[in-house]
Order: C-alpha cells, then sequence, then structure tokens
C-alpha cells in the first residue's frame, strides 16, 4: 500500500520519491491523506468512519442520548482536554442532552480514570461515561464501571501499549484511514460530527456556518498539543484562523478588547491551558462556552492573573532544576521533589531544548505520589523507556517524544538507577537524527521541494554530507533561511562540512554546522 500512496504523491504533485516516502513515513498513509496535505481545506476531512470504531462510538452515544441517559464527558487538564471537552458538551447540548463534565487535576488526581470517581460517579446515578483525550490504558477501571453499571466509551489519541481488548476505544493509533497524529480535539470533532450528521443531518460546512466555535475549538487545541501541523491537523488550523477573524465569540471579543488586536494563537492557548481543575471543574470550560461577555470577562480576569504567577513560578523551578544538574550525558533525570505537576511539562521541555538529550523531571501529587513529565528530542522513544521501567510504574502513557508517568515515592531511588542502566543499554549520546541524507551539493530542483514541504508545515530533517560552506551557502541565497545563531558564518567558505538542517513554515532552519 505505502508504495502505492509514494507513487500517487510522486505522479499528482510532483514531489521525489525519496520525499514522498517520507511523507508516508510521517502519516500520510493514503490518498486522501495526502490530498489533504497539499489543500488543507475543510472538505478534505476525514469522516468519523475513517476513525477505527468511530462509527459504534456514535451508535453507542446518540443511544446514550436518546435513552436520556445521565452522562458526564470525561476529559485531562490541558488545553487539547478543555478544547475537547467544550466539543463535546456543546453538541451533546445541541442533540438535546443534558451531560455533565470532569477533568481530575493532575495536582490530586493525576490522569485517566480511577475507581473512586466510578463510586461517585454510581452513587449519582451516572449510567455513561465519553471520555476524550485520555483513558486508552484505564481498561481494568472500565471493566469495574461495567460491573457498576455504567457504559464508557473512550475517545483518545495517546499511543496505546497496553491490553486493548474488550474497550470500545477510538484511536487513530489503532489503524483506520484518519491521520495518525490526530490531537484529541481532531478526533472529538469527528465523533461531534459523525453524532451531529447522523441525528440532526447537520453535515461539515452547516457546522462550518452555524457553529464554527467546534472548528476553532479543535485549532486551539491541535495547536497547543503540538501534533504535526499537517494534513487533517492543518485543516483545522487554518480552518480555525480564517474563521476566528470573523467569530464574535465571547471569550475572544474579551481578549480583542484586553489587548486591543486580534488575539494571537499563543494567548489563547495560553489561556485555554491556564485553568486548574477543582472538584472535577475548570474555568476555561465555562470559558469557551459561555453566551455572555460579562461572564466571560469574569473568568478572564483570574485566568490572566494566573497564567502570570504561573509563568514566574515556572521560571523559578526551571532554574532550580538546572542548579540539579551536574554533568549532561545521554539524559537529564532531576528531582523537584514537592514541585506541582502542572509545572513539569514546561520544564521538561525547556531542559531538551537547551540540552537536547531526554529530560525526565519528577514532581509530586498531593498525595505524596511521584509524578514525572518527559520530553525527548527527536529520534529518541519515551514509550521505550517507560516499557522497560513500568515494573516499578503505577502508570504511564503519552507520545514516543512527549510522555509521563507515576510511580511510588519509595521506588523513585530504584527509578534512578533503572533510568541509569538503560541509557548504558541504549545509548542516545549525541546523536543526529535525520530524516534523510544527503552526499555532496543537492540539486537546486530539489531544494526547492524541501522549502515547499516545510511551507506545508512538514518538518524534514536533512543532513547535507561534505560540501564546501561557500557553495552551500551561495545555494542557500534562494531560499528563505533561518540561522539565528549565524552557524553558516562560523568557518571559510573553503571548509567542507556537514549541515543539519530543518524544514519548517518559515524556512530552511539551520541547526548544526560541522566540519569534517
Amino acid at each position: 500500500m505505502s508504495r502505492q500512496i509514494v507513487a500517487y504523491i510522486e505522479e499528482k504533485y510532483g514531489v521525489p520519491e525519496e520525499l514522498a516516502r517520507i511523507l508516508v513515513d510521517k502519516g500520510i498513509s493514503n490518498r486522501s491523506l495526502a490530498d489533504a496535505f497539499f489543500n488543507p481545506r475543510l472538505t478534505e476531512l476525514l469522516p468519523v468512519e475513517s476513525l477505527p470504531n468511530g462509527e459504534r462510538a456514535v451508535e453507542r452515544i446518540l443511544s446514550a442520548v436518546g435513552k436520556k441517559k445521565r452522562m458526564v464527558v470525561w476529559g485531562h487538564e490541558d488545553a487539547d482536554g478543555v478544547t475537547s471537552v467544550s466539543i463535546m458538551l456543546r453538541s451533546l447540548r445541541l442533540l438535546g442532552a443534558d451531560p455533565d463534565y470532569y477533568i481530575p487535576s493532575k495536582r490530586t488526581e493525576g490522569h485517566g480514570l480511577y475507581k473512586a470517581a466510578i463510586d461517585r460517579f454510581a452513587e449519582k446515578g451516572i449510567e455513561f461515561i465519553l471520555t476524550v483525550d485520555c483513558c486508552s490504558h484505564d481498561k481494568e477501571v472500565v471493566e469495574y464501571a461495567r460491573e457498576k453499571g455504567i457504559e464508557i466509551v473512550i475517545t483518545d489519541h495517546h499511543e496505546i501499549s497496553q491490553d486493548i481488548e474488550g474497550l470500545l476505544l477510538v484511536n487513530p493509533k489503532l489503524g483506520g484511514d484518519s491521520y495518525r497524529y490526530l490531537a484529541g480535539c481532531g478526533v472529538a470533532f469527528k465523533i461531534a460530527w459523525g453524532m451531529l450528521n447522523l441525528k440532526a443531518g447537520i453535515g461539515l460546512m452547516d457546522i462550518r456556518e452555524k457553529y464554527p466555535e467546534l472548528i476553532v475549538f479543535a485549532a486551539i487545541g491541535t495547536i497547543a498539543d503540538k501534533v504535526p501541523p499537517i494534513s487533517e491537523n492543518a485543516i483545522f488550523i487554518k480552518e480555525g484562523e480564517e474563521l476566528l477573524k470573523s467569530l464574535h465569540l465571547p471569550f475572544v471579543e474579551v481578549l480583542r478588547k484586553k489587548y486591543d488586536r486580534e488575539p494571537s494563537w499563543d494567548i489563547l492557548v495560553s489561556i485555554v491551558s491556564s485553568g486548574q481543575s477543582v472538584n472535577g471543574k475548570i474555568p476555561t470550560v465555562d470559558l469557551l462556552l459561555t453566551r455572555s461577555m460579562i461572564e466571560a470577562e469574569e473568568i478572564v480576569e483570574p485566568l490572566l492573573k494566573g497564567s502570570e504567577e504561573w509563568i514566574k513560578m515556572a521560571t523559578f523551578y526551571l532554574e532550580e532544576a538546572r542548579k540539579k544538574i551536574g554533568r549532561i550525558r545521554d539524559y537529564i533525570l532531576v528531582d523537584l521533589e514537592d514541585t506541582e505537576p502542572r509545572y513539569l511539562g514546561f520544564i521538561a521541555n525547556q531542559l531538551r531544548q537547551i540540552y537536547d538529550v531526554p529530560a525526565i523531571v519528577l514532581g509530586r501529587k498531593e498525595d505524596g505520589i511521584g509524578t514525572a513529565e518527559i520530553r525527548a528530542p527527536k529520534g529518541f522513544n519515551s514509550l521505550d523507556l517507560l516499557e522497560y521501567l513500568s515494573p516499578i510504574l503505577i502508570n504511564y502513557g503519552g507520545h514516543k517524544l512527549a510522555s509521563g508517568f507515576s510511580i511510588e515515592e519509595w521506588d523513585i531511588p530504584v527509578l534512578f538507577e533503572e533510568v541509569e542502566r538503560y541509557f548504558k543499554r541504549h545509548p542516545f549520546g549525541n546523536n543526529i537524527f535525520t530524516d534523510l541524507k544527503i552526499s555532496g551539493l543537492p540539486d537546486p530542483e530539489y531544494m526547492e521541494h524541501l522549502e515547499e514541504l516545510g511551507k506545508l508545515g512538514l518538518e524534514i530533517r536533512v543532513l547535507i554530507n561534505h560540501v564546501p560552506l561557500g557553495k552551500i551557502k551561495e545555494l542557500m541565497e534562494n531560499h528563505s533561511v533561518i540561522d539565528q545563531e549565524r552557524l553558516l558564518d562560523l568557518y571559510t567558505s573553503e571548509t567542507e562540512v556537514k549541515i543539519l538542517l530543518e524544514t519548517s513554515s518559515d524556512g530552511l532552519r539551520i541547526l548544526k554546522v560541522i566540519p569534517v
């Protein structure tokens, strides 16, 4: 099948075979996704049928709506989770349902379903739980819920490394024709679209015209979750950007008024990410769904103050982490002890960017359980590390480059030993991860293809070997080049070098220049 897709991309879009193969390797696995990559329009978005178990999930949810079952949407305390919950709540309410929602606190409850919450729901008469952006690994709790008479449909996008038999799980990582790297909100949007279409005859263009906020929510969550901004993800981002300019959603209007300009995606993501869950409720869900300017203003002000405080504390904890780091080897493992979980992802990501090695940052939940976030450079699979560590972990999950886990506090010394043992067996070092290696000076037309793919959101790391620096600089004169550290000026024109560059939407980014 991959050969056919490579040939299709090569013939229809004129992309060299080698680059077409990279597209396929990065998840463009069928013709529809290829068309969506080169033409990211709403009409190219694949329907719910393209998701594994998508149609079945829609039928079960609509059955629960029709029977007026008491329903809870269960989410995740981040921007992807908040936008996913908001998409589901808005859509279910359009269909006449009256769902509640619950987002567990990272600080006190962790990530995913747990039995005590199921017990509380059972006591309240909850009969149906729909998860978004989480719970692919919660089979045991799902089975426990069944015993309590609660049906659960799981929608998620995280990697799957545990037994899922018996789960009604909608996750593009299982296969299907949807883009494998959809964010959780992208999966939620497709389920919502499927429900609205089947129950009320509301098609995709109807959503764009009558309920465009659903697309904007999906765009915010997609950008926030840092999934590859290509193909179906690019559709959400592009359409959301266009719609945002003409929409008068209360939360957007409040931000326009405050900043006296159109709020950037960074501002929107920051605001949506800034809320904290208390008793399962988070103000950013109310902010996205409110129809009242007054209510939006009341919600935004404390969020902005909280965001400022978060930045202050996150910066402090980052400096504390850097003080704890000794000699940089293949990895960083820092225990920040009582630091709250909501700071750990930011700190790990900053350390990864600064030192270009996998970074593991530990904190604590309120009950003393250790919790950690991992952020890794390209070329490292953090889930492989977590699988190795699994005998001492309470739970874990995430993506290859961004994941997390929980651990009993008394096992943390063992964790340090096991991580060291893992990296001795799997040295990472200063490996240079590449998608493509080129010997000698590339053809100008080939570089144009690389730049064009980058403009469409595709990141390709290219290592150009054994070229005089002057020649590569001449070649680069015809392209948009990002060289913030002026690496191309480090050596004389005659010096033979190897150059690591990465395609991006802004141009060809110079990452390393190494003399040979």
